[in-house]
Formats: C-alpha cells, sequence, structure tokens
C-alpha cells in the first residue's frame, strides 16, 4: 500500500459511479529517494498501484490488477511541493471492473490508464 509512503489522500468523491480523487505526493518519501536522486519522478508502477488503491477506496472493496490493457505515461509526474495529482475515473457494475483512469495536475495529462480490476 503507498497511501501514507508516496501520497496523501486529501479528498474522494463519488456522484453515483464516476469518482474524482485528489492527492499528494510526499516529496520525501523513500520511492523518490531511489526513483531518481536529485530528479525524483513518480514510478510508473506506483501510479499503477495508487490507481488500484483509489478504487478499492471508492468501491468498498478490495480490488487487484487482472489485466492492464493500455497505459500511457505521457508527461512525467514529480513531486512538486504544494501539486495536487487529480485521478479521475468511473466504476462499473459487476465483479470484473474495466475500468479507465485519467491521472492529471493542473490542465497537464501525466497519464491514462486502462486496467481490468477485481
Amino acid at each position: 500500500m503507498l497511501k501514507g509512503d508516496l501520497y496523501t489522500l486529501e479528498a474522494l468523491q463519488r456522484e453515483d459511479k464516476a469518482c474524482s480523487a485528489e492527492l499528494a505526493l510526499i516529496p520525501q518519501s523513500r520511492i523518490y529517494a531511489a526513483h531518481f536522486p536529485g530528479k525524483p519522478i513518480t514510478p510508473g508502477v506506483c501510479i499503477l498501484q495508487m490507481c488500484v488503491e483509489l478504487a478499492s477506496e471508492a468501491s468498498g472493496r478490495h480490488l487487484e490488477l487482472s489485466e492492464a490493457r493500455d497505459i500511457r505515461f505521457l508527461v512525467p509526474l514529480v513531486p512538486e511541493s504544494g501539486a495536487r495529482v487529480k485521478i479521475d475515473f468511473t466504476l462499473p457494475d459487476g465483479d470484473v471492473l474495466p475500468i479507465e483512469f485519467i491521472v492529471s495536475v493542473a490542465d497537464t495529462v501525466h497519464a491514462k490508464l486502462k486496467l481490468t480490476l477485481q
């Protein structure tokens, strides 16, 4: 679990099935010390895990990744002080959840992920 170690969850809103999360990256995280010293960026696998954790929290049940269909990292996600990362997604019905996540800061989209969780 990366919550509390790599990021703090500032807000999670759910309106019907549409969800929007705001989080703050923790620049002092040990992950950034290794990736990369002096010029840290958020590892792609950590962005993926944050999405899984947020979907789990929004759905109220433990979800795991079963398939990653399309993942695009468009702009490096750096741990800037005070920057709010926004992750938008929609929870479908059923036990197997195909979900598209949009990860952005301000008006810049940093990643788009199409994941199947269950």
